[in-house]
Parts: C-alpha cells; structure tokens; sequence
C-alpha cells in the first residue's frame, strides 16, 4: 500500500512539474503580449483654402508575460468610414516599427499618423471610421500577427 502512495505521489508531482515546464515554454514561444489602439483623431489641416483632416493613431503594447520581450516589425493600416479612394492610399501605408525592449509589466506606445483624407463635412455629417491596425512582429525572434480595432466618430 505504501508502494502504490508513493507511486501516485510521484506521478501527481512528474505531472505539476511537466505543466509548469509546458507553461513555461508557451509564455517564451507565444508571450501574452497585449495589442491595442488607445486613441484616434481626425484633425483639420487646411491647405490653399481646402479643408483636409489628418488622421493619426495611438498603439500601446502592454508585456503580460513572465519574460522580457525584443519586439520589431511592421503596422499596417485598413479603414472604413471615408472615401475609397482615400481608404486606398492610407491602407497602403505600412509603418516600420524599430527594435524595442519591452520589459515584464511594462506599456509601450507609439503614436503613428497614417495620411489625410478630403471630405464634405457638415456637423450632421459625422463619419464613423473604423480603423483596424495588423502588427507584423517579431517577439525574441518568433514571428507573430496581433490585430486591434477601433470606431470613433470623426468629420
């Protein structure tokens, strides 16, 4: 009988160790690296008479894991909300990031402005633009796609 506790108590802690281990291995391959917008604004520009908005973005990353991270990459820009063509031209736009340091615990953002559009704004013709930002990165190495969206009310 004490054979077969001793037994069990061996597998229970072979068990809880293999998941520690496991645990320990997903947070160095796949690091819970949060992605998200903070903010977005749509600002008047004029030029020669002409009325133009410029549209900028803010991204925070936040490290939720238990190891520091080297983050590099790219940000890509899609909307929705304003005229197609220039849509077109902003979502073409991809921002290079520079290699970062990303400690445990800590926020990093960074602020990217994305071009300007040209629209008949009145103040009951509100847009809703809808903005979704694709962060091609490089996490320790490992390659990684985070996505984040964001709605806001602009002319």
């Amino acid at each position: 009988m004490l054979k077969t506790l001793s037994k069990r108590a061996l597998g229970v802690a072979l068990v809880i160790v293999i998941a520690g281990v496991s645990v320990l291995f997903y947070c160095a391959f796949f690091p819970p690296l949060e992605f998200k917008i903070i903010i977005a604004v749509s600002s008047p520009l004029l030029v020669k008479g002409v009325t133009f908005y410029e549209l900028a973005y803010s991204v925070s990353y936040t490290n939720r894991g238990v190891f520091d991270l080297t983050i590099s990459g790219e940000i890509q820009t899609k909307i929705e909300g304003i005229r197609e063509v220039d849509a077109r031209a902003i979502g073409e736009k991809t921002i290079s990031q520079p290699r970062f340091l990303l400690r445990v615990g800590e926020t990093s953002s960074w602020v990217i402005s994305v071009g300007v559009y040209e629209t008949e704004f009145t103040p009951r013709n509100s847009l809703k633009i809808r903005l979704e930002a694709i962060a091609f990165l490089k996490i320790n190495g490992m390659e990684r796609t985070l996505t984040a969206n964001y709605q806001f009310t602009g002319p």
